[in-house]
């Protein structure tokens, strides 16, 4: 049974001058995990880098390492999946019982949802969030197990587990991803120019532009755009 490690981030929930926000995965093959984190502690070390990969470390200075992140990303076997969510359509207190949170782990459930694949055991991170919701794990595995009886999948979830991103660089390139894509398709976003030129690189890499919105079928870097109308 092949392993994968699904790492998971978000952006901008709790930011009320963004329009919209985002939350994304980064699918690691288990086997390879090893070799990718060693690759990003080489990268680090060859830009002579300490700490976090952070999107507020994102400025002049640092641009040749993070654009070299980017790089190492594309190059790599890793795949992103994210979720746009326009805030303004969303109900939180028709849907989620007036709860971010809620709101939250449920676009987890809808983008994993159609992603975790037969003859595949699955171990979920995701970045810690202070919340009051006690079993929001429990919860979202529940849910992904119903969709996996429901569809007649023969995936596994080994874990669902919270850790902090600095505990994981995996994740921290996550968090990297789903904040460039947040930052692209938030108009009123800090005008920086740094952070503008970090956008772009990602377009150029990808041959795709980051503020456009992806089709389920596209792969390496799958940014899909929901549109909740009166569903939100």
């Amino acid at each position: 049974m092949n392993k994968v490690i699904i790492y998971g981030d978000e952006s901008c929930v709790n930011n009320k001058d963004a329009q919209y926000m985002a939350v994304g995965t980064v699918f690691c093959d288990k086997e390879k995990r090893r070799e990718i984190k060693d690759g990003i502690k080489k990268l680090k070390e060859t830009h002579n880098v300490k700490g976090e990969i952070k999107r507020r470390k994102v400025n002049s200075t640092m641009l040749d390492f993070y654009k070299a992140v980017i790089d190492y990303f594309v190059d790599s076997s890793l795949m992103y999946y994210g979720i746009r969510i326009d805030k303004h359509q969303q109900d939180l207190k028709k849907y989620h019982e007036n709860s971010p949170d809620k709101a939250l782990y449920k676009w987890y459930y809808f983008l994993l949802r159609k992603r975790l694949k037969d003859g595949t055991k699955y171990y979920i991170y995701l970045d810690r969030r202070i919340t009051a919701w006690k079993d929001k794990l429990s919860k979202l595995e529940d849910f992904l197990l119903a969709e996996r009886s429901a569809s007649s999948k023969s995936f596994e979830i080994q874990t669902i587990r919270e850790f902090s991103s600095r505990e994981h660089s995996i994740m921290q390139i996550a968090d990297l991803l789903t904040w460039c894509a947040c930052f692209a398709h938030n108009n009123n976003m800090e005008q920086d120019t740094a952070k503008h030129e970090l956008v772009n690189y990602v377009s150029e890499r990808l041959w795709k532009d980051i503020r456009s919105c992806s089709a389920f079928r596209e792969e390496k870097l799958n940014l899909f755009c929901i549109h909740l109308a009166d569903n939100g």
